[in-house]
Protein backbone atom coordinates (compact mmCIF):
# COMPACT_ATOMS: atom_id res chain seq x y z
CA UNK A 1 0.00 0.00 0.00
CA UNK A 2 0.84 3.81 -0.63
CA UNK A 3 0.08 6.91 0.73
CA UNK A 4 0.45 10.04 -0.64
CA UNK A 5 0.12 13.10 1.68
CA UNK A 6 0.10 16.19 0.47
CA UNK A 7 0.86 15.40 -2.57
CA UNK A 8 -0.44 16.98 -5.97
CA UNK A 9 2.20 14.94 -8.43
CA UNK A 10 -0.32 11.84 -8.59
CA UNK A 11 -4.33 11.95 -9.32
CA UNK A 12 -6.68 10.10 -7.84
CA UNK A 13 -7.25 7.59 -10.69
CA UNK A 14 -10.24 6.40 -9.22
CA UNK A 15 -12.19 9.22 -9.79
CA UNK A 16 -15.20 8.72 -11.84
CA UNK A 17 -14.68 11.43 -15.02
CA UNK A 18 -18.39 11.77 -15.76
CA UNK A 19 -19.36 12.43 -12.21
CA UNK A 20 -20.70 15.76 -11.77
CA UNK A 21 -18.93 18.61 -9.13
CA UNK A 22 -20.97 18.99 -5.71
CA UNK A 23 -20.83 22.53 -4.67
CA UNK A 24 -20.97 23.85 -0.85
CA UNK A 25 -22.03 27.05 -0.13
CA UNK A 26 -23.11 28.03 3.50
CA UNK A 27 -23.69 31.48 2.37
CA UNK A 28 -26.09 30.04 -0.05
CA UNK A 29 -28.54 30.12 2.40
CA UNK A 30 -28.30 26.21 3.11
CA UNK A 31 -30.78 25.87 0.23
CA UNK A 32 -29.83 23.15 -2.61
CA UNK A 33 -30.29 24.29 -5.92
CA UNK A 34 -30.61 21.69 -8.23
CA UNK A 35 -28.40 22.95 -11.87
CA UNK A 36 -27.63 21.22 -14.52
CA UNK A 37 -24.03 20.00 -13.83
CA UNK A 38 -24.04 20.52 -9.71
CA UNK A 39 -25.81 20.74 -6.97
CA UNK A 40 -25.14 23.36 -3.68
CA UNK A 41 -24.99 22.05 -0.58
CA UNK A 42 -24.82 23.68 3.44
CA UNK A 43 -22.14 21.56 4.69
CA UNK A 44 -18.77 19.49 3.53
CA UNK A 45 -19.64 16.21 4.56
CA UNK A 46 -23.52 16.12 3.57
CA UNK A 47 -21.83 16.52 0.05
CA UNK A 48 -19.34 14.24 0.44
CA UNK A 49 -21.72 11.59 1.14
CA UNK A 50 -23.63 12.29 -1.72
CA UNK A 51 -20.53 12.61 -4.04
CA UNK A 52 -19.76 9.01 -2.34
CA UNK A 53 -23.04 7.61 -3.04
CA UNK A 54 -23.10 8.62 -6.61
CA UNK A 55 -19.83 6.90 -6.81
CA UNK A 56 -17.25 9.28 -6.14
CA UNK A 57 -16.27 12.87 -7.59
CA UNK A 58 -15.13 16.29 -6.17
CA UNK A 59 -16.86 18.18 -4.13
CA UNK A 60 -15.72 22.82 -4.32
CA UNK A 61 -16.03 24.24 -1.17
CA UNK A 62 -16.71 28.41 -1.62
CA UNK A 63 -14.86 30.63 0.33
CA UNK A 64 -16.34 30.69 3.98
CA UNK A 65 -15.60 28.81 7.63
CA UNK A 66 -17.35 25.95 8.04
CA UNK A 67 -17.31 24.21 11.44
CA UNK A 68 -17.80 20.51 11.14
CA UNK A 69 -15.69 17.45 12.31
CA UNK A 70 -14.99 15.67 8.77
CA UNK A 71 -14.76 12.24 7.91
CA UNK A 72 -13.69 11.76 3.90
CA UNK A 73 -14.84 9.37 1.97
CA UNK A 74 -13.37 6.29 -1.01
CA UNK A 75 -13.11 8.21 -4.25
CA UNK A 76 -14.43 11.67 -3.38
CA UNK A 77 -11.89 14.95 -3.32
CA UNK A 78 -13.22 18.46 -1.36
CA UNK A 79 -11.18 21.10 -2.62
CA UNK A 80 -11.49 24.69 -1.47
CA UNK A 81 -13.04 26.87 -4.63
CA UNK A 82 -10.75 30.14 -3.59
CA UNK A 83 -8.68 31.27 -0.96
CA UNK A 84 -10.19 31.60 2.70
CA UNK A 85 -11.61 28.18 2.98
CA UNK A 86 -11.24 27.29 6.45
CA UNK A 87 -12.48 23.91 8.10
CA UNK A 88 -12.97 24.48 12.08
CA UNK A 89 -13.27 22.17 15.03
CA UNK A 90 -17.07 23.33 16.06
CA UNK A 91 -16.30 22.45 19.74
CA UNK A 92 -18.58 20.24 21.65
CA UNK A 93 -17.03 16.39 22.24
CA UNK A 94 -13.73 15.86 21.35
CA UNK A 95 -13.62 13.44 17.53
CA UNK A 96 -10.81 10.86 17.07
CA UNK A 97 -9.59 14.18 14.83
CA UNK A 98 -10.40 17.08 13.23
CA UNK A 99 -10.95 15.23 9.44
CA UNK A 100 -10.51 11.33 8.97
CA UNK A 101 -8.77 9.98 5.59
CA UNK A 102 -10.48 7.21 3.39
CA UNK A 103 -8.78 5.12 0.68
CA UNK A 104 -8.40 7.73 -2.27
CA UNK A 105 -9.48 10.59 -0.82
CA UNK A 106 -8.17 14.05 -1.53
CA UNK A 107 -8.18 17.50 -0.05
CA UNK A 108 -6.69 20.41 -1.48
CA UNK A 109 -6.35 24.26 -1.17
CA UNK A 110 -8.26 24.65 2.51
CA UNK A 111 -6.89 25.14 6.03
CA UNK A 112 -7.87 22.87 8.76
CA UNK A 113 -8.20 24.99 12.07
CA UNK A 114 -8.74 24.71 15.93
CA UNK A 115 -9.69 28.32 17.21
CA UNK A 116 -7.46 29.36 20.49
CA UNK A 117 -8.54 28.36 23.85
CA UNK A 118 -10.99 25.57 22.68
CA UNK A 119 -8.82 22.79 24.83
CA UNK A 120 -9.22 20.43 21.75
CA UNK A 121 -5.93 18.33 21.82
CA UNK A 122 -6.24 16.29 18.53
CA UNK A 123 -5.01 15.91 15.23
CA UNK A 124 -6.21 18.43 12.63
CA UNK A 125 -5.82 14.86 10.00
CA UNK A 126 -5.33 11.77 11.05
CA UNK A 127 -4.60 8.54 8.12
CA UNK A 128 -4.24 5.35 9.89
CA UNK A 129 -4.93 2.10 7.51
CA UNK A 130 -5.47 3.65 4.21
CA UNK A 131 -3.92 3.97 0.80
CA UNK A 132 -3.64 6.54 -2.13
CA UNK A 133 -4.61 9.97 0.33
CA UNK A 134 -4.10 12.92 -1.79
CA UNK A 135 -3.32 16.60 0.06
CA UNK A 136 -2.03 19.30 -1.63
CA UNK A 137 -1.73 23.27 -0.13
CA UNK A 138 -3.25 22.60 2.71
CA UNK A 139 -2.73 24.62 6.16
CA UNK A 140 -2.94 22.94 9.47
CA UNK A 141 -3.56 26.02 12.41
CA UNK A 142 -3.35 24.30 16.16
CA UNK A 143 -4.45 27.24 17.53
CA UNK A 144 -1.76 27.01 20.30
CA UNK A 145 -3.71 24.07 21.72
CA UNK A 146 -2.04 21.80 24.29
CA UNK A 147 -1.67 18.45 22.88
CA UNK A 148 -3.05 19.58 18.83
CA UNK A 149 -1.23 17.62 16.18
CA UNK A 150 -0.82 18.62 12.51
CA UNK A 151 -1.24 14.89 10.46
CA UNK A 152 -0.87 11.89 12.35
CA UNK A 153 0.47 9.18 10.40
CA UNK A 154 -0.38 5.52 11.84
CA UNK A 155 0.04 2.50 9.41
CA UNK A 156 2.71 -0.39 9.97
CA UNK A 157 1.88 -1.42 6.33
CA UNK A 158 2.72 1.56 3.91
CA UNK A 159 5.16 1.52 1.74
CA UNK A 160 5.53 4.92 0.64
CA UNK A 161 4.13 8.19 2.45
CA UNK A 162 4.54 11.85 1.27
CA UNK A 163 3.80 15.35 3.36
CA UNK A 164 4.27 17.67 0.64
CA UNK A 165 3.63 21.32 0.79
CA UNK A 166 2.23 21.66 4.10
CA UNK A 167 2.06 24.79 6.28
CA UNK A 168 2.32 23.45 10.04
CA UNK A 169 1.87 26.17 12.26
CA UNK A 170 0.48 27.05 16.39
CA UNK A 171 0.37 23.17 16.98
CA UNK A 172 2.07 21.08 20.17
CA UNK A 173 3.58 18.80 17.50
CA UNK A 174 3.70 19.28 13.41
CA UNK A 175 3.54 15.84 12.55
CA UNK A 176 3.20 12.99 14.74
CA UNK A 177 4.36 9.28 12.87
CA UNK A 178 4.16 5.86 13.79
CA UNK A 179 6.31 3.39 12.02
CA UNK A 180 5.73 4.49 8.51
CA UNK A 181 8.47 5.25 5.70
CA UNK A 182 7.38 8.50 4.47
CA UNK A 183 9.02 11.18 3.27
CA UNK A 184 8.74 15.34 4.16
CA UNK A 185 9.55 17.77 1.58
CA UNK A 186 8.92 21.03 0.96
CA UNK A 187 7.00 21.59 4.01
CA UNK A 188 6.70 24.86 6.65
CA UNK A 189 6.94 24.59 10.00
CA UNK A 190 5.94 27.67 12.72
CA UNK A 191 5.46 28.69 16.18
CA UNK A 192 5.44 24.64 17.53
CA UNK A 193 5.38 24.58 20.84
CA UNK A 194 7.41 21.51 21.43
CA UNK A 195 8.55 19.45 18.06
CA UNK A 196 8.19 20.08 14.26
CA UNK A 197 9.03 16.57 13.83
CA UNK A 198 8.18 13.51 16.07
CA UNK A 199 8.68 9.82 15.07
CA UNK A 200 7.85 6.97 17.56
CA UNK A 201 7.50 3.16 17.11
CA UNK A 202 4.00 1.52 16.63
CA UNK A 203 1.77 1.44 19.59
CA UNK A 204 1.04 -2.19 18.38
CA UNK A 205 4.08 -3.89 18.31
CA UNK A 206 4.25 -6.75 15.49
CA UNK A 207 7.25 -8.63 14.02
CA UNK A 208 7.89 -6.35 10.78
CA UNK A 209 11.14 -4.48 10.70
CA UNK A 210 10.68 -0.59 11.34
CA UNK A 211 10.46 1.27 8.03
CA UNK A 212 12.20 4.75 8.81
CA UNK A 213 10.96 7.89 7.41
CA UNK A 214 13.22 10.43 5.71
CA UNK A 215 12.76 13.96 6.45
CA UNK A 216 15.52 14.77 2.95
CA UNK A 217 17.90 12.82 1.53
CA UNK A 218 20.76 14.51 -0.96
CA UNK A 219 21.05 11.41 -2.92
CA UNK A 220 17.63 11.98 -3.83
CA UNK A 221 16.58 15.36 -4.92
CA UNK A 222 12.77 14.93 -6.11
CA UNK A 223 11.94 13.86 -2.52
CA UNK A 224 14.23 15.67 -0.14
CA UNK A 225 14.62 17.95 2.20
CA UNK A 226 13.76 21.67 1.49
CA UNK A 227 11.47 22.08 4.26
CA UNK A 228 11.40 25.06 6.61
CA UNK A 229 11.55 25.19 10.71
CA UNK A 230 10.56 28.45 12.20
CA UNK A 231 10.17 28.95 15.64
CA UNK A 232 10.35 26.08 17.33
CA UNK A 233 9.43 25.99 21.25
CA UNK A 234 10.55 28.81 23.19
CA UNK A 235 7.26 29.80 23.61
CA UNK A 236 5.27 31.59 27.43
CA UNK A 237 1.97 30.81 28.50
CA UNK A 238 -1.27 33.35 29.74
CA UNK A 239 1.51 33.94 32.89
CA UNK A 240 4.85 34.00 31.68
CA UNK A 241 5.42 30.62 32.41
CA UNK A 242 7.87 28.35 29.90
CA UNK A 243 6.08 26.10 27.93
CA UNK A 244 8.04 22.74 26.99
CA UNK A 245 11.34 24.46 28.81
CA UNK A 246 14.46 22.36 27.58
CA UNK A 247 11.16 19.73 25.76
CA UNK A 248 10.44 21.42 22.52
CA UNK A 249 13.02 19.93 19.29
CA UNK A 250 13.06 19.77 15.66
CA UNK A 251 12.98 16.49 15.51
CA UNK A 252 12.05 14.07 18.00
CA UNK A 253 13.21 10.31 17.23
CA UNK A 254 12.19 7.70 19.57
CA UNK A 255 12.24 4.80 17.41
CA UNK A 256 16.07 3.70 18.17
CA UNK A 257 16.45 3.92 13.87
CA UNK A 258 18.74 6.36 12.22
CA UNK A 259 17.05 9.51 10.41
CA UNK A 260 18.13 11.21 7.85
CA UNK A 261 17.47 15.06 7.80
CA UNK A 262 19.65 16.50 4.70
CA UNK A 263 18.78 19.74 2.74
CA UNK A 264 16.76 21.49 4.94
CA UNK A 265 16.76 24.96 6.32
CA UNK A 266 16.79 25.21 9.66
CA UNK A 267 15.90 28.38 10.61
CA UNK A 268 18.13 30.07 13.37
CA UNK A 269 20.03 27.02 14.03
CA UNK A 270 23.74 26.94 12.75
CA UNK A 271 26.02 23.76 11.74
CA UNK A 272 27.36 23.72 14.78
CA UNK A 273 23.33 23.72 16.80
CA UNK A 274 21.24 21.58 14.62
CA UNK A 275 22.13 18.70 16.35
CA UNK A 276 20.77 20.54 19.61
CA UNK A 277 17.49 20.31 17.88
CA UNK A 278 17.13 16.97 17.70
CA UNK A 279 16.24 14.36 20.78
CA UNK A 280 15.70 10.68 21.52
CA UNK A 281 13.55 11.03 24.27
CA UNK A 282 10.03 10.36 24.85
CA UNK A 283 8.51 13.49 25.89
CA UNK A 284 8.12 14.91 29.50
CA UNK A 285 10.41 12.22 30.33
CA UNK A 286 13.34 14.59 31.72
CA UNK A 287 16.07 11.88 29.99
CA UNK A 288 18.97 13.32 28.01
CA UNK A 289 18.39 14.22 24.42
CA UNK A 290 21.86 12.15 23.91
CA UNK A 291 22.99 9.31 21.60
CA UNK A 292 20.04 6.75 21.08
CA UNK A 293 18.74 7.34 17.63
CA UNK A 294 21.39 9.81 15.80
CA UNK A 295 19.88 12.04 12.89
CA UNK A 296 22.41 12.53 9.49
CA UNK A 297 21.37 16.43 8.79
CA UNK A 298 24.48 17.35 6.66
CA UNK A 299 24.63 18.64 3.96
CA UNK A 300 22.23 21.33 5.10
CA UNK A 301 21.19 24.81 3.05
CA UNK A 302 21.18 27.27 6.37
CA UNK A 303 18.59 29.73 5.84
CA UNK A 304 18.54 29.45 2.37
CA UNK A 305 14.96 28.24 1.36
CA UNK A 306 12.57 30.29 0.18
CA UNK A 307 8.70 29.67 -1.50
CA UNK A 308 9.59 30.22 -5.65
CA UNK A 309 12.64 28.68 -5.41
CA UNK A 310 14.64 26.23 -8.23
CA UNK A 311 17.45 24.26 -6.66
CA UNK A 312 19.96 22.57 -9.31
CA UNK A 313 22.41 19.86 -8.66
CA UNK A 314 25.31 20.01 -11.40
CA UNK A 315 27.42 16.09 -11.16
CA UNK A 316 29.63 14.51 -13.22
CA UNK A 317 27.70 11.95 -14.73
CA UNK A 318 30.32 9.41 -14.57
CA UNK A 319 31.74 10.55 -10.94
CA UNK A 320 28.48 12.05 -9.58
CA UNK A 321 31.09 14.56 -8.04
CA UNK A 322 29.27 18.60 -7.67
CA UNK A 323 30.51 20.57 -9.97
CA UNK A 324 31.26 24.35 -8.10
CA UNK A 325 32.69 25.50 -11.44
CA UNK A 326 29.22 25.24 -13.27
CA UNK A 327 26.73 28.20 -14.84
CA UNK A 328 23.21 26.98 -14.44
CA UNK A 329 20.96 29.61 -16.35
CA UNK A 330 17.84 29.80 -15.79
CA UNK A 331 15.32 30.52 -18.99
CA UNK A 332 12.07 31.22 -19.96
CA UNK A 333 11.04 31.02 -23.62
CA UNK A 334 14.41 30.11 -24.40
CA UNK A 335 15.53 33.58 -23.52
CA UNK A 336 17.64 34.02 -20.30
CA UNK A 337 16.16 35.50 -17.37
CA UNK A 338 18.99 37.31 -16.28
CA UNK A 339 18.96 35.81 -13.26
CA UNK A 340 21.97 35.08 -11.37
CA UNK A 341 22.27 31.76 -9.21
CA UNK A 342 23.47 31.37 -5.75
CA UNK A 343 25.97 28.60 -4.64
CA UNK A 344 25.18 26.79 -1.36
CA UNK A 345 29.06 25.65 -0.54
CA UNK A 346 27.79 22.65 1.65
CA UNK A 347 25.09 20.92 -0.10
CA UNK A 348 27.24 22.42 -3.48
CA UNK A 349 23.64 23.33 -4.86
CA UNK A 350 22.85 25.96 -7.04
CA UNK A 351 19.60 27.92 -6.39
CA UNK A 352 17.32 30.50 -8.28
CA UNK A 353 14.93 32.05 -5.56
CA UNK A 354 11.62 34.17 -5.99
CA UNK A 355 10.54 33.20 -9.12
CA UNK A 356 7.67 33.78 -10.62
CA UNK A 357 5.08 31.18 -11.42
CA UNK A 358 5.64 29.67 -15.21
CA UNK A 359 7.44 26.81 -16.80
CA UNK A 360 11.26 27.52 -17.02
CA UNK A 361 14.42 25.60 -18.68
CA UNK A 362 17.32 25.19 -16.41
CA UNK A 363 20.79 25.03 -18.65
CA UNK A 364 23.35 23.89 -16.79
CA UNK A 365 27.07 24.61 -18.05
CA UNK A 366 30.76 23.56 -16.96
CA UNK A 367 33.92 24.07 -18.64
CA UNK A 368 34.51 20.87 -20.46
CA UNK A 369 31.15 20.00 -20.19
CA UNK A 370 28.11 18.98 -23.01
CA UNK A 371 25.73 21.61 -21.66
CA UNK A 372 22.52 19.66 -21.19
CA UNK A 373 18.56 20.99 -19.75
CA UNK A 374 15.93 19.89 -17.90
CA UNK A 375 12.26 21.84 -17.41
CA UNK A 376 11.52 23.09 -14.26
CA UNK A 377 7.92 24.05 -13.65
CA UNK A 378 7.12 26.87 -10.96
CA UNK A 379 4.20 26.95 -9.50
CA UNK A 380 2.98 29.93 -7.01
CA UNK A 381 5.36 29.89 -3.74
CA UNK A 382 6.60 26.02 -5.12
CA UNK A 383 10.22 24.87 -4.70
CA UNK A 384 11.86 22.75 -7.62
CA UNK A 385 14.63 20.55 -7.05
CA UNK A 386 16.65 18.37 -9.64
CA UNK A 387 19.36 16.94 -10.59
CA UNK A 388 21.67 17.70 -14.30
CA UNK A 389 24.44 15.17 -14.82
CA UNK A 390 26.70 16.50 -17.83
CA UNK A 391 29.41 14.24 -19.80
CA UNK A 392 32.54 15.19 -20.23
CA UNK A 393 33.07 16.83 -23.97
CA UNK A 394 36.99 15.44 -23.64
CA UNK A 395 38.43 18.73 -23.81
CA UNK A 396 39.35 18.71 -19.53
CA UNK A 397 43.31 17.56 -20.16
CA UNK A 398 43.37 20.43 -23.07
CA UNK A 399 42.67 17.47 -25.75
CA UNK A 400 40.77 18.70 -28.81
CA UNK A 401 37.13 17.36 -29.73
CA UNK A 402 38.07 14.14 -31.49
CA UNK A 403 34.60 14.22 -33.33
CA UNK A 404 33.21 15.81 -36.54
CA UNK A 405 31.34 18.61 -36.86
CA UNK A 406 27.59 18.35 -36.25
CA UNK A 407 26.90 20.03 -39.36
CA UNK A 408 29.14 17.85 -41.61
CA UNK A 409 26.54 15.06 -41.95
CA UNK A 410 28.87 13.03 -44.14
CA UNK A 411 32.05 13.60 -42.25
CA UNK A 412 34.09 15.14 -44.88
CA UNK A 413 35.93 17.35 -42.75
CA UNK A 414 34.02 20.16 -44.92
CA UNK A 415 30.51 22.40 -44.58
CA UNK A 416 28.61 21.85 -47.59
CA UNK A 417 26.18 24.24 -49.09
CA UNK A 418 23.23 22.09 -47.86
CA UNK A 419 25.01 21.14 -44.43
CA UNK A 420 25.37 25.08 -44.03
CA UNK A 421 21.84 25.37 -44.81
CA UNK A 422 20.33 23.07 -42.27
CA UNK A 423 22.34 25.33 -39.60
CA UNK A 424 20.60 28.15 -40.91
CA UNK A 425 17.64 26.43 -40.94
CA UNK A 426 18.21 25.74 -36.86
CA UNK A 427 19.08 29.21 -36.38
CA UNK A 428 15.96 30.48 -37.92
CA UNK A 429 13.70 28.19 -35.69
CA UNK A 430 14.91 29.54 -32.49
CA UNK A 431 15.08 26.31 -30.50
CA UNK A 432 16.07 22.77 -31.61
CA UNK A 433 15.42 19.38 -29.77
CA UNK A 434 16.90 16.13 -30.35
CA UNK A 435 15.51 13.47 -33.00
CA UNK A 436 17.61 10.70 -33.40
CA UNK A 437 15.71 9.70 -37.24
CA UNK A 438 16.43 13.19 -38.86
CA UNK A 439 19.26 14.01 -41.81
CA UNK A 440 21.25 15.05 -38.63
CA UNK A 441 20.20 14.09 -35.57
CA UNK A 442 17.95 17.05 -34.61
CA UNK A 443 14.86 18.70 -35.10
CA UNK A 444 12.68 21.94 -34.88
CA UNK A 445 9.39 20.80 -33.86
CA UNK A 446 10.19 19.90 -30.01
CA UNK A 447 11.59 16.67 -28.35
CA UNK A 448 13.68 16.06 -25.55
CA UNK A 449 17.30 17.22 -24.91
CA UNK A 450 18.80 13.83 -23.73
CA UNK A 451 21.74 14.07 -26.34
CA UNK A 452 24.76 16.30 -27.30
CA UNK A 453 23.76 19.93 -28.14
CA UNK A 454 24.65 20.67 -31.70
CA UNK A 455 28.44 22.14 -32.01
CA UNK A 456 27.42 25.11 -33.78
CA UNK A 457 25.49 25.76 -30.18
CA UNK A 458 28.94 26.90 -28.15
CA UNK A 459 28.61 30.18 -27.13
CA UNK A 460 26.48 29.33 -25.08
CA UNK A 461 24.91 26.02 -25.17
CA UNK A 462 21.43 26.91 -24.38
CA UNK A 463 19.93 24.89 -27.40
CA UNK A 464 19.78 28.05 -29.38
CA UNK A 465 22.13 28.73 -32.05
CA UNK A 466 22.62 32.59 -32.43
CA UNK A 467 23.83 34.64 -35.44
CA UNK A 468 27.49 34.35 -33.93
CA UNK A 469 27.15 30.61 -33.92
CA UNK A 470 25.35 30.50 -37.56
CA UNK A 471 28.22 33.01 -38.16
CA UNK A 472 30.75 30.58 -36.81
CA UNK A 473 29.59 27.76 -39.12
CA UNK A 474 29.39 30.13 -42.42
CA UNK A 475 33.39 30.47 -41.79
CA UNK A 476 33.98 27.00 -42.02
CA UNK A 477 31.80 26.66 -45.20
CA UNK A 478 34.11 29.47 -46.95
CA UNK A 479 37.37 27.94 -45.31
CA UNK A 480 36.98 25.10 -47.35
CA UNK A 481 36.92 22.47 -44.25
CA UNK A 482 37.56 22.09 -40.69
CA UNK A 483 39.50 20.91 -38.29
CA UNK A 484 39.79 19.73 -34.67
CA UNK A 485 41.74 22.17 -32.35
CA UNK A 486 42.67 23.70 -28.93
CA UNK A 487 42.42 26.70 -27.50
CA UNK A 488 39.58 28.05 -30.14
CA UNK A 489 36.06 29.40 -29.17
CA UNK A 490 34.72 26.00 -30.02
CA UNK A 491 36.45 23.36 -30.32
CA UNK A 492 37.38 23.72 -34.08
CA UNK A 493 39.60 25.85 -36.69
CA UNK A 494 38.22 26.55 -40.17
CA UNK A 495 40.49 25.33 -42.76
CA UNK A 496 42.84 22.55 -43.04
CA UNK A 497 44.29 20.71 -40.51
CA UNK A 498 47.78 21.48 -40.23
CA UNK A 499 50.57 18.66 -41.85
Amino acid sequence: MRTLICSGAILIAALAASARDLVVDAAAGCVKKEGESDLVYCTIQEAIDAAFAEGGGDVIVKQGVYRENLVLREDVKVEGDELGVVIEFPGGPLPEALVMTANHSALHKVTLRIPEGAEAGIPLLKISGVEEVEMEDVVFDGGFNRGSIGILVQNQFLETSQVVKATLRRLEVGILAEDTRFRITRCLFEDILRDAIYVRPPSVKDSGEFEKPEIGDEEDLEFSGFNRFRNIGGFLDAENNPINEGDAFLLRNTTGNDLVAQLNDWGIYDAGDIANGFSSAEPGSGKTAKGLSPVVFEPYLGKSIFPGSVFVRIRDSVTKTALENADPRLKLNAIDTGIDPGFDAVSKLYSFTFINPNTYSVFAQAPAYVSASKPAVVAASAIVAMDIPLVSDGTAEGEPVDSPHSADQNADGMLGLSELLRVVQLFNGTAYFCDGGSEDGFSLSGGDRQCAPHAADYKPQDWVISLSETLRSVQFFNSGGYYACTGSEDGYCPGAPPA
